[in-house]
């Protein structure tokens, strides 16, 4: 059984802090080729604790990875998230993530996609998490 726990706390400075507490866990990761990589709890849970204690981050980048990382999909590593629902998830202003997405994406931690839609409109921006980081946390385990 998992039990999982994160902490995030807010003042009207900013994000002070992001916290990941994992207890009665083992966080071994089966080898699998990283092609067919799965999301298996034992990653999202390796994932979440490589993002909170290994990267050195500021407290906002760390709270988009980790929301970007819980959408990923149970059965494939890919999440694509809009700048909409990062917004509404991490409670950071879209112009305040515009400004923090790119700095991620140089540092090869996210990746976005440009998406076209049917019929026409204005162009969609989907974030996922990096194939490069998703390696990272799986080679380490």
């Amino acid at each position: 059984m998992y039990s999982t726990e994160v902490a995030v706390q807010n003042t009207d400075v900013g994000v002070q802090s992001t916290e990941l507490a994992v207890q009665n866990t083992k966080l071994a990761v089966p080898r699998t080729n990283p092609k067919t990589l799965t999301m298996s709890t034992n990653l999202r849970l390796a994932l979440w604790d490589h993002i909170t204690r290994c990267l050195n981050l500021a407290a906002p980048l760390k709270l988009i990875l980790l929301t970007i990382a819980n959408y990923l999909e149970p059965n494939s590593p890919h999440s694509r998230v809009t700048l909409a629902l990062l917004s509404r998830d991490s409670n950071l202003q879209p112009q305040d993530l515009q400004t923090l997405l790119p700095g991620l994406e140089a540092r090869d931690l996210i990746r976005k996609v440009t998406v076209h839609p049917e019929g026409g409109g204005p162009t969609i921006a989907l974030y996922s998490l990096s194939p490069n980081l998703l390696r990272t946390v799986q080679n380490r385990n």
